[in-house]
């Protein structure tokens, strides 16, 4: 149970994290798509640790 829980999360994770490259690339270049998308990575990490 806990381990399919855990690979459920890393699954969703990977989901996320394409949409985000996907967005990241269509945006024009000066824009800080990154900045924004490590603030959203990292608290969809505290969720799901936490």
């Amino acid at each position: 149970m806990h381990r399919s829980l855990r690979s459920l999360c890393r699954s969703r994770w990977k989901t996320q994290h394409n949409a985000f490259l996907k967005l990241n690339a269509s945006l024009p270049k000066g824009r800080s798509a990154g900045r924004v998308g490590k603030l959203s990575t990292t608290l969809f990490m505290n969720r799901v640790v936490g």
